[in-house]
């Protein structure tokens, strides 16, 4: 039986400060994890879907906030509770716009703005 930790969010991984700008709750451990998904700001009040992979009809959506970062405000989709494994994440085209990795125990971050994939692309 999993015995979870609740954990209230203290800014994105890696950086410091409130979760969000109205609070934000994860229950992760065993093999439960979180996900926060950054996006661009004409997403914002969106919902964004993810599902396991290669089970495409089980989905599950979080809306779109601003959450702080450090002393920056981000737009960001917040899975608060998915089991460990790959995740087909959604494109408001209906299509697969990327597969992340959850894994239990932690809050995996992944960035799907458009300028940051152009800026790792050619670092």
């Amino acid at each position: 039986m999993r015995s979870p930790s609740v954990r209230t969010s203290k800014g994105l991984p890696g950086h410091e400060g409130p979760g969000a700008l109205e609070g934000l709750i994860v229950d992760v451990g065993d093999h439960i994890g979180a996900l926060v998904l950054l996006v661009d700001e004409v997403l914002a009040g969106s919902e964004i879907e993810v599902s396991p992979v290669e089970r495409d009809r089980a989905r599950t959506h979080a809306e779109v906030h601003p959450r702080r970062a450090g002393v920056r405000v981000v737009q960001a989709a917040v899975f608060v509770h998915l089991d460990e494994g790959g995740y087909t994440v959604w494109g408001s085209d209906g299509g697969p716009r990327a597969v992340v990795h959850v894994d239990g125990g932690t809050v995996a971050q992944v960035d799907l703005r458009p300028t940051s994939w152009i800026s790792n692309r050619s670092g």
